[in-house]
């Protein structure tokens, strides 16, 4: 008996008996009705494991797309987006908890002129090397980091004070 799923054979149910003349017509019937049973089984599952595909290749096109929305391209770090959305939910954090909240912003000094005599592809390279350097001095999980315009970074630190933050700085 074919197995046909969406008109097209994906398999065969196959009846054997060690006896002569064992299957009759109704026996074929019988066989037919559960080939098509098992062809309906056989495409659901089929259909399953395409969504099931599916629906993970959107998961993780999903995470790519949040990521892309929140860091910079160039330098890996969280976007201005990202780090004012940051901020205002550590703020609410810090106001809630009477805790304080340690802000940095810093800008690379002379960066126009570092382009201009060097090139853009030095410039970002600068740009990387200062994101990558203001990571590593970041010791602790909760601080975040973004390029907050061109040339400018900024620094969150929950629970640090104004001392703290002028360590971090």
């Amino acid at each position: 008996c074919p197995l046909i799923a969406q008109g097209k054979p994906v398999g065969l149910l196959f009846f054997l008996s060690r006896e002569k003349n064992t299957y009759q017509d109704a026996h074929q019937d019988i066989f037919l009705k559960i080939a098509g049973q098992i062809s309906l089984l056989v495409e659901k599952s089929r259909l399953y494991q395409q969504m099931h595909e599916l629906n993970q290749e959107l998961i993780l096109a999903q995470r790519e797309l949040r990521h892309q929305a929140t860091h910079d391209a160039l330098t890996g770090i969280y976007n201005r987006r990202a780090i004012t959305e940051l901020l205002e939910a550590q703020l609410a954090r810090a106001k809630r908890h009477n805790q304080p909240l340690g802000v940095v912003l810093l800008d690379v000094d002379f960066f126009k002129q570092f382009n201009d005599i060097y090139g853009h592809q030095a410039g970002d390279s600068c740009l990387r090397a200062v994101a990558s350097s203001l990571n590593e001095s970041l010791f602790r999980v909760e601080d975040m980091v973004a390029r907050y315009g061109g040339e400018e970074f900024a620094a969150i630190l929950p629970g640090t004070d104004a001392s703290g933050a002028l360590s971090v700085a």
